[in-house]
């Protein structure tokens, strides 16, 4: 027996607001979701329910929300991206980040091996000298 799915109840009212914030007429957002224009009329007017997936596509198509836990308070906005407390950041910017954590991360495989301790092999000991066969050397400190 299959039981029944309850689906979230979509306010005809805040997928209007999405849509409008959104700047897309009918037209547009049937053309986005897959549906006639007049599904999306019967939406907004509440004659139909709207489906909870259809509504989260649309908040993230507009940029109203992106999807993901990770990304719960940020938004979309153009060419910007927003973060939950409000700061802005444009495409170049983000693009700079990249460059400042590849150098990180290449001066950190740098440094590791810089300090990696090494080992270094002893002759062979004679029966008089009783050294070990491998000694550890431990990394100078190198300043910066």
């Amino acid at each position: 027996m299959r039981s029944k799915v309850r689906s979230r109840y979509v306010d005809p009212e805040k997928f209007y607001l999405v849509r409008r914030c959104g700047g897309l007429k009918h037209e547009e957002v049937a053309l986005l979701l897959g549906v006639t224009v007049k599904t999306v009329g019967n939406w907004e007017a509440g004659r139909n329910r709207i489906p909870y997936a259809a509504f989260k596509l649309l908040k993230v198509l507009t940029g109203y929300e992106l999807p993901g836990d990770g990304w719960e308070g940020w938004s979309l906005g153009g060419n910007t991206l927003y973060s939950p407390d409000g700061r802005a950041f444009q495409a170049w910017e983000l693009m700079q980040l990249e460059f400042v954590f590849t150098m990180a991360r290449l001066w950190r495989e740098a440094h590791d091996q810089r300090t990696k301790p090494t080992a270094k092999i002893l002759p062979y000991p004679s029966k008089a000298n009783k050294a070990p066969l491998l000694e550890v050397i431990k990394p100078r400190r190198v300043k910066p």
